[in-house]
């Protein structure tokens, strides 16, 4: 039987392809589908140790570096709903993004080149507050993604950096992330992608596991 759920395809080409590589990032690592796996299960016991529930909504708005790929299906491994957030968006749009969606943890890109993500979305949500919704009153959890090219891309305050999360894991017992995973089901909400908002206002299209996993295994291998 195929995979029903994010999590479980992911472990299952852990289990299929444990040494193929399945994470090649240019000056970054590379990893296999196993490596990949043990690093997602750390990544779900690290945001279960931050106090990401089940059905949680969690926003990143980085770059696509293993960070990402980490990041995404650490969450999903953990019971929660992704919300990518372009990295075209100014901060203002990316803070509409993250508040309409309920997100309650972020994983934002550290400063690079000059530009610093987190800066822009706490400079959009100062004084908007009131007027435009919660911006990122509900966010519990922030994780700052470093940036290769930047070694001055490190946690400011109030946030953590991506070290110092994966050091919150030992908190967990990989059993727990199983556990999480293992609850989710084919119709929970796996990710919502916001749409370009041409003609109006962007709207957020949930997608289950069940529609994710049909649109991937619907491309030509």
């Amino acid at each position: 039987m195929e995979p029903a759920t994010i999590p479980a395809a992911v472990a299952h080409a852990a289990w299929e392809f444990a040494d193929k590589p399945a994470v090649a990032e240019p000056g970054g690592p590379r990893l296999s589908y196993g490596e990949l796996h043990e690093r997602v299960v750390t990544v779900a016991r690290a945001l279960i140790a931050e106090g990401v529930a089940a059905g949680d909504r969690v926003a990143i708005w980085s770059p696509n570096t293993h960070h990402w790929v980490l990041g995404a299906l650490g969450a999903l491994h953990a019971g929660a709903t992704l919300v990518p957030v372009s990295t075209r968006f100014t901060g203002h749009e990316a803070l509409d993004v993250i508040s309409r969606s309920g997100a309650r943890a972020l994983i934002v890109a550290g400063p690079f080149l000059g530009t610093d993500r987190l800066a822009a979305l706490r400079a959009a949500d100062d004084g908007k507050r009131d007027a435009a919704g919660p911006g990122l009153g509900r966010i519990r959890l922030i994780v700052q993604v470093p940036i290769e090219a930047d070694p001055a891309g490190a946690a400011g305050e109030g946030t953590l950096g991506w070290g110092e999360l994966l050091e919150r894991a030992a908190a967990v017992p990989a059993s727990a992330a199983s556990e999480r995973a293992a609850a989710v089901s084919p119709g929970d909400v796996s990710d919502i992608l916001f749409t370009s908002g041409t003609t109006g206002r962007s709207k957020g299209a949930m997608t289950a596991h069940r529609q994710s996993l049909a649109v991937a295994r619907s491309c030509p291998r």
